[in-house]
């Protein structure tokens, strides 16, 4: 059996556009109010409060994030709409920590919430962490399959597994 890159490359989704979006921008208007984060394909909010906020901890210190997929709604349209093809549980983790639903933990297991930063600190958040960011316009097929492609796989570390890490680390830097 052979893999088929001609076929693969031919059904690869193309991107309008790939760029960075700040923290900042993700809590905005357009995520809030013109975005479909939950399309009838995909599986709904499922991230627990704690897997929010390790994720938000990984971002605030530094950690890389996989890119946001957004299909671009028609902007000619007064009521477009933009559609989460990749990236719910991510944004919504954003958002519920702009809004303090969620801490955000750090490596040590801290919790730090947004009201509690300085304007400084505020200010380095909403436009100095920045994640890739890419739009397409696909028809709806099209988006199904990119959708399968992104989601077929994938283990979250259980708690056990990343206490076991924090535990060495405080051991290896006694």
């Amino acid at each position: 059996m052979t893999i088929g890159y001609d076929k693969i490359r031919a059904e690869m989704p193309s991107f309008k556009q790939t760029n960075v979006t700040s923290l900042g921008e993700v809590n905005s208007y357009t995520f809030r109010e013109r975005m479909n984060l939950n399309p009838d394909y995909q599986r709904g909010h499922v991230w627990t409060t704690a897997q929010s906020e390790d994720f938000m901890g990984h971002i605030l210190e530094g950690g890389a994030c996989p890119a946001f997929i957004i299909h671009e709604g028609d902007i000619s349209k007064e009521d477009y709409e933009n559609e989460m093809v990749d990236g719910q549980q991510r944004a919504r983790a954003i958002l519920a920590w702009f809004d303090g639903g969620i801490g955000a933990r750090l490596t040590d297991g801290t919790l730090v919430y947004y009201k509690d930063c300085t304007k400084a600190e505020s200010r380095f958040v909403r436009f100095g962490i920045t994640m890739p960011i890419n739009w397409g316009s696909w028809n709806r097929a099209d988006r199904l399959k990119l959708y399968l492609k992104l989601n077929r796989g994938g283990t979250v570390h259980s708690d056990a597994e990343i206490q076991k890490v924090r535990d060495m680390l405080k051991e290896e830097t006694k």
